[in-house]
């Protein structure tokens, strides 16, 4: 039936429902107490605030294995990585930055060749503009705690730079895999002219028969 009032249950004495999350609480930025689990799902900060860290700092405990029946605490905190901090924008596939998904810090900074490869796919060389892109996400970390972008995002910020600089995009990296791809199908259809030039008509028995030449 409904789950109406039955005033003779009112006296009766039922153990208390279990929580289905942590009750734990901190203090937010604007004064009210918020559960760590809501600051997981909606904090406003892009990489949350200090009496969040300062929690898990007491527990000596990392923020997904909190909560963490069936892997959704790594769920929750799957947000650090996949959100651009400058734009917003939510579940991005191409993260880049100056660290690996792993964390932030000189022990997950990326190698020298990884942060060349970021340059280059936006279609600049890394002599011309590499060294300040990474100079402009150093900054941004520091002053403006920006550490994850979009490719829309970094693609900008490298452009603005190269006009900056007067550098123009080399066109051998920009788009190189639409252009390795339009370069393989012009090859073929090469090919396939050049095979056709090959073959020369043969009668047999009245018709006409294609064949290739010897």
């Amino acid at each position: 039936m409904g789950n109406y009032y039955k005033p003779w249950l009112s006296k009766v004495d039922r153990a208390p429902e279990l929580p289905d999350h942590p009750l734990d609480k901190i203090r937010c930025t604007n004064g009210h107490y918020r559960y760590i689990v809501a600051c997981m799902h909606n904090c406003p900060h892009p990489r949350y605030c200090k009496e969040f860290w300062a929690f898990f700092e007491r527990r000596n405990e990392l923020p997904p294995d909190y909560h963490n029946p069936d892997g959704i605490g790594e769920r929750v905190m799957r947000r650090i990585v996949i959100d651009c901090d400058r734009c917003g924008r939510k579940d991005i596939e191409d993260v880049y930055s100056l660290y690996r998904p792993e964390g932030e810090g000189e022990e997950f900074r990326l190698p020298e060749e990884e942060l060349r490869a970021m340059v280059v796919s936006c279609g600049y060389a890394w002599e011309d503009v590499g060294p300040f892109a990474i100079r402009v996400l150093e900054e941004l970390e520091r002053d403006r705690e920006w550490v994850h972008f979009c490719r829309r995002c970094f693609a900008q910020s490298v452009e603005w730079l190269a006009k900056l600089c007067q550098v123009k995009p080399v066109p051998a990296l920009k788009g190189s895999s639409s252009a390795k791809a339009k370069k393989t199908n012009k090859l073929a259809a090469q090919e396939d002219l050049s095979d056709r030039a090959e073959e020369k008509v043969v009668p047999v028995k009245g018709k006409r028969k294609k064949t290739k030449a010897a």
